[in-house]
């Protein structure tokens, strides 16, 4: 595998529930993922306004693993963390961008991910997450009704950092998922009637793969 590789076609996304990525890839670790992407103009009545938007992934392992960022047009990016095909949304560190993202114009993105850090770029603005790696203890009857009724659950300090002290004797059964991103390829997500195109994909090792 070279450590540079590009993609030029203009890929058009929608109804995509999990992440389209690529095939290869699944042991990067740290690389600059760049593209240009479009949101285009509402045709569907029905479809609410504030739902449109890009999403990108890094770090995936697979369609069911990885990290990945929903983009809305007023410069909201959610960051949301995908387990064993679970959707945990890290809203505590949604990124409130400084500029917004028009619609019906190419956008051109730049992603560094290195080590614990996604750093993203778009129009000459940038701005850092923090990739998280804890063990996860979520009640189970809130895991069944994520994947029951199409919910997606929300990273907490609770559910991230638990304290069993404070209620040790609770019968509720647990699940525990453990958030590991250390590597994985890149893709993008178009859920339902949500629909973006991309173009000028191309991919940057930053160090050489060791298998």
């Amino acid at each position: 595998m070279e450590d540079n590789t590009s993609w030029n076609k203009v890929l058009k996304l929608t109804k995509c529930e999990y992440p389209a990525i690529l095939k290869y890839g699944n042991d990067w670790l740290n690389y600059n993922f760049s593209f240009e992407t479009k949101i285009p103009a509402i045709t569907d009545k029905d479809f609410p306004k504030e739902h449109q938007n890009f999403t990108f992934v890094v770090r995936a392992r697979d369609k069911g693993n990885g990290v990945f960022f929903q983009c809305k047009p007023d410069g909201t990016i959610r960051p949301h963390l995908l387990t064993n095909g679970l959707f945990i949304v890290d809203d505590t560190n949604t990124i409130k961008f400084l500029a917004e993202f028009p619609i019906e114009k190419w956008i051109p993105v730049r992603i560094e991910v290195n080590g614990d850090n996604v750093v993203i770029n778009i129009f000459s603005v940038s701005a850092t997450y923090k990739i998280p790696s804890a063990r996860l203890l979520l009640p189970s009857n809130e895991v069944r009704s994520v994947m029951t009724l199409d919910k997606v659950l929300k990273l907490t300090d609770e559910n991230k950092h638990p304290d069993t002290s404070k209620n040790p004797t609770s019968s509720e059964p647990k699940l525990a998922f453990d958030l590991d991103y250390e590597k994985g390829t890149v893709g993008f997500r178009e859920s339902g009637k949500e629909t973006a195109m991309f173009r000028k994909i191309k991919i940057e090792l930053l160090q050489p793969i060791y298998k």
